[in-house]
């Protein structure tokens, strides 16, 4: 048996990738930013493999979600955004389920 006295104990990890929580088919991979300015922003991702069927993508600003959009190309742009902070969202659909969200935060300068 092991006896402590007076010991802290800490364990430190490393900060997973900003994701929510996991969903059952592939997030979309290799998000980038293709353009940002005037208000305006576009993304651009890798085309999924298997059997999804459309992407979903939206924002959030000020803690209020925004605009959604849905397809299934891979690219899509949002415009008209006031400056600030924004989190972007990229999900898949396949098979009847939805993929964890990859999240972006992007600063939009007008």
């Amino acid at each position: 048996m092991l006896t402590l006295s007076g010991a802290l104990f800490f364990a430190f990890t490393t900060a997973p990738e900003k994701t929510s929580p996991v969903g059952a088919c592939a997030a979309p991979a290799n998000v980038v930013v293709t353009s940002n300015s005037g208000g305006s922003i576009s993304f651009d991702w890798d085309k999924c493999e298997g059997d999804c069927t459309e992407f979903k993508t939206w924002y959030v600003s000020q803690g209020q979600a925004r605009e959604s959009s849905s397809g299934s190309g891979s690219t899509v742009s949002f415009s008209n955004l006031a400056a600030g902070t924004y989190d972007f969202y990229f999900t898949t659909l396949c098979g009847g389920q939805t993929s964890a969200a990859i999240i972006i935060e992007e600063n939009i300068v007008n």
